[in-house]
């Protein structure tokens, strides 16, 4: 199992649907309920927006 945080998971599907024209934000829910927290996530409530400091440059290495 690899060690990949909990932000790195969210942004990856946040970032991915936010490539979709229609789509600027993402909202998470359980059952229809927000959830307070997500693993190290300590503020899950909300919206979530586009955050490329979370991909990796791949001509960098």
């Amino acid at each position: 199992q690899a060690d990949v945080s909990s932000g790195v998971v969210v942004y990856s599907i946040v970032n991915t649907l936010c490539e979709l024209s229609d789509v600027s934000k993402v909202q998470f829910t359980i059952d229809g309920e927000q959830q307070e927290t997500y693993g190290d996530i300590k503020n899950f409530t909300g919206s979530f927006e586009r955050n490329l400091d979370m991909v990796q440059d791949a001509s960098k290495g």
